[in-house]
């Protein structure tokens, strides 16, 4: 009996490299604007992704106009239907200093070809708002 040790290395189906990938978007004093794209993120061929953690937070910097809205918002833009909304934060009074946060969805699972978008909106007429919209994936091949 021959018995050799350790055992010739095999590869194993959990044995990933894995690759972080970080998105920010942290900006004060933002002016109003329409929606407007601040990152986005898609998943390479051959590969899979899983968002870890999201996070969309806004505050009116100066105050806009009473009654106005303003978004931050992630989502995944390219679903058969409509976008699936990973994480949004929203201000429906224009008082400078309302905040809102959102922490996304975490373990989101994404295949190649899915992105991930972060957006802002601000239809407001005056004022301005802070944002941070942030992500953290962890890519790997599929």
């Amino acid at each position: 009996m021959n018995i050799i040790f350790p055992p010739d290395p095999q590869a194993n189906w959990y044995a990933r490299t894995v690759t972080f990938i970080n998105n920010i978007y942290n900006v004060d004093a933002v002016a109003v604007h329409a929606l407007t794209t601040r990152w986005t993120y898609t998943v390479p061929a051959s590969t899979n992704a899983f968002v870890l953690s999201a996070l969309a937070t806004i505050m009116r910097a100066t105050a806009g106009d009473l009654g106005a809205y303003a978004r931050a918002t992630i989502s995944v833009n390219n679903l058969p239907a409509a976008a699936l909304i990973v994480a949004r934060a929203g201000l429906g009074a224009g008082a400078t200093g309302e905040k809102d946060n959102s922490a996304g969805s975490a373990g989101l699972f994404m295949l190649a070809a899915d992105t991930l978008v972060a957006t802002t909106n601000d239809p407001s007429l005056v004022g301005t708002a802070h944002y941070l919209l942030t992500s953290k994936i962890a890519e790997f091949a599929s």
